[in-house]
Order: C-alpha cells, then sequence, then structure tokens
C-alpha cells in the first residue's frame, strides 16, 4: 500500500514548496520540476498510465483521485500522465502497483498498464522523461506485465556526457 512507502514529507527527501500544476500545461509543469529537482538535488519520476477499458473517463477520474495529495495528474493521450515529485524509480514503481491493483480492484476488466521513468541524478528535459514512460507503458501493453519502468544508470549517464563533452560517442 502507499502507506508502506516513505512520505513525500520525510526529510530525506526535503520537497520543495507546493507548485500549483493545474494551472499550466504538462510540459510547462515538469520542465519547472525537473529544474526544481535538479536545483535540490531530488528525484522526480513520471507515470505514463493507460488503461483498455472502453470509458476512458471513469478510469481516469479514479488515477486522479489516487494521487491527488501525492502527485500531479495530467490527461492526455487516452491516458494520464502522473508526475511525482522527490520519488526515484523503485518508489515510483511500488506505487504505480498499488495503482494497478486498487484500480482493477475498483474497476473490474480495467486492464491497467503503466510505464514509469525518473530523472535518477540525469540531466534530462521533460520530452525525455515523458517518452521514456511511454516507451515502457507501450512494451507493458504487449505483455503480461502491468507495470515497466525504464531504470538509468546514473553513472553510465555521466560517462556518455562525458564522453559527447569529448567529441566521442559511446
Amino acid at each position: 500500500t502507499l502507506d508502506d512507502l516513505p512520505p513525500l514529507d520525510s526529510p530525506r527527501l526535503e520537497p520543495s514548496p507546493p507548485t500549483a500544476l493545474p494551472e499550466r500545461s504538462l510540459g510547462e509543469s515538469l520542465t519547472a520540476l525537473l529544474s526544481e529537482a535538479a536545483a535540490a538535488g531530488q528525484d522526480l519520476a513520471v507515470l505514463s498510465v493507460s488503461s483498455r477499458e472502453p470509458s476512458n473517463q471513469a478510469w481516469t477520474g479514479s488515477v486522479h483521485e489516487f494521487f491527488s495529495e501525492e502527485g500531479a495528474a495530467f490527461d492526455r493521450d487516452r491516458g494520464v500522465t502522473v508526475v511525482l515529485r522527490g520519488r526515484g524509480i523503485d518508489e515510483a514503481l511500488s506505487v504505480s502497483r498499488v495503482l494497478v491493483d486498487t484500480l482493477e480492484q475498483k474497476r473490474p476488466g480495467a486492464e491497467v498498464h503503466v510505464g514509469v521513468s525518473s530523472r535518477n541524478g540525469r540531466t534530462v528535459d521533460a520530452e525525455v522523461l515523458l517518452a521514456e514512460a511511454d516507451s515502457a507503458r507501450r512494451r507493458s501493453l504487449s505483455g503480461t506485465i502491468r507495470v515497466m519502468g525504464l531504470k538509468s544508470d546514473p553513472e553510465r549517464y555521466q560517462q556518455h556526457l562525458a564522453a559527447l563533452a569529448a567529441g566521442h560517442h559511446l
């Protein structure tokens, strides 16, 4: 359950003040939150959620309700994209599994799929994070695993950046 995860306001996560996300678009919100997370040395996760349930509004409302206190949810591409501040990939994967179980119990036949990506110490833009989460969700749709995530290696990422700066490609 969500109760098993550390709260967003735990000292380890050092959350930044709430941002008025609903007034902004997903891209604008995610770009601002990525900047805040990078400046604070925090992680940030993006969840791309879809369902095979025919009634889109019914299950998307349940996703918004599930994350009403913890994240910002945006309707997008016949699904929902959720931004979780202060959560790394492992925590976001755990939250996503709870989401899938909760929605499928609440809405039998919903068949919810989630793709997850996180900043994980990388300097990435909103488009990359969204594309990674969407790609992971699409992979989950083609199999039996409902929650998939992209785990990046921060050390390899730093090596890649250093190689690019030196004019080499890994």
